[in-house]
């Protein structure tokens, strides 16, 4: 985006799930190679390809439409030949999840410290999803395209257990929470969403502003977020 808006971008993610599953089914067949569903007890559990998907940011937003559209295909196809496993996992890490954060007012801004959003902004957001959802839509409007924005989903039952990490002073901190929170208490999905007192957007892989900003408790501080991710995946990738 803009060159390519939605679902430009879901497609390539999408595409790039169905090489690792065609892959993972040639290069590593289990039983008669096929890819099922982790969730279908029946009795096949050994010949499962189990995938977890993740991503930061924008990249986190993409993980969460990707395994909702997955979701829906598989309930209208079912468990059959060329329908994709779902993931077994969503791992989000401050994740773009909800447009309508766009259309905080000034001073819902000021009450929720815009200006101590470090790197991603209200002005940022609103420019990214703008390209992201193309001419034909703006953030906040009543009604955008299926799957562009992971947190208008209406009913979040049956989805793949979440991790969902974000900052303190993060813009996306309060969807990010309220998108976990539903997904435990609506979904009755396994959920978990840690906040990170002082953490800006990105403050997992911008080292250098880390290092000013936490100093020597930069490598304590990221070392635990991945260490609680690595546990929440290793559940159901094992």
């Amino acid at each position: 985006a803009p060159e390519h808006v939605f679902p430009a971008a879901l497609e390539d993610v999408l595409a790039a799930y169905r090489w690792l599953v065609d892959y993972l089914n040639r290069e590593h067949p289990r039983g008669n190679g096929s890819a099922r569903d982790p969730n279908c007890d029946d009795g096949t559990d050994e010949t499962t390809i189990r995938i977890a998907v993740g991503g930061e940011s924008a990249g986190g937003g993409l993980a969460a439409e990707l395994c909702q559209r997955l979701l829906d295909e598989t309930k209208r196809c079912g468990n059959v030949a060329g329908v994709l496993p779902l993931p077994v996992a969503q791992l989000l890490v401050y994740p773009m999840l909800d447009d309508r954060t766009c259309i905080q007012t000034d001073d819902m801004a000021s009450r929720h410290h815009h200006r101590r959003h470090l790197v991603w902004n209200i002005v940022s957001n609103r420019y990214a999803w703008k390209c992201y959802l193309g001419p034909d839509f703006d953030p906040g409007d009543d009604v955008i395209p299926e799957y562009a924005a992971a947190a208008r989903r209406v009913d979040v039952t049956d989805l793949p257990p979440a991790f969902v990490i974000c900052g303190e002073l993060d813009l996306f901190r309060e969807e990010s929470e309220r998108f976990a929170e539903r997904l435990k208490t609506e979904g009755n999905v396994d959920a978990e969403y840690v906040e990170v007192e002082g953490g800006f957007h990105l403050f997992l892989t911008l080292d250098a502003i880390m290092e000013v900003y936490f100093g020597r408790r930069e490598g304590e501080i990221c070392g635990d977020c991945w260490r609680k991710l690595a546990v929440f995946a290793n559940r159901y990738l094992h």
